[in-house]
């Protein structure tokens, strides 16, 4: 089951936050954010973009500059890592993207 569903040819960029596990924002200031998308097998789509939101401390953003008519079809995965300034390293739940055919050339 996927939490998203992306169609192969459109852009990719999911806009996030990073939240506490009592759901309260989480500070993204001096933390390195990075991202991986990988298919089930472990092999490696594409590395992500991470950007931060200037007005939201905890939102980020994460895009693929490139083209994605050449991903696989089929069930993508990626989840974030979040390494703190004093070294701590967190990842994110992990998010399952279902990659589809397009219709429309």
């Amino acid at each position: 089951m996927a939490d998203f569903v992306l169609k192969r040819g459109a852009s990719f960029a999911l806009t996030c936050r990073n939240l506490n596990a009592d759901g309260s924002p989480r500070d993204c200031h001096g933390v390195k954010i990075a991202a991986q998308l990988k298919d089930t097998r472990g092999a490696l789509i594409a590395d992500l973009d991470v950007g931060k939101i200037e007005n939201d401390p905890a939102g980020f953003t994460l895009s693929f500059p490139g083209s994605t008519a050449s991903w696989p079809v089929g069930l993508m995965q990626v989840d974030v890592r979040f390494t703190e300034a004093d070294g701590l390293v967190s990842y994110s739940e992990t998010l399952r993207i279902a990659c589809v055919e397009r219709v429309t050339d």
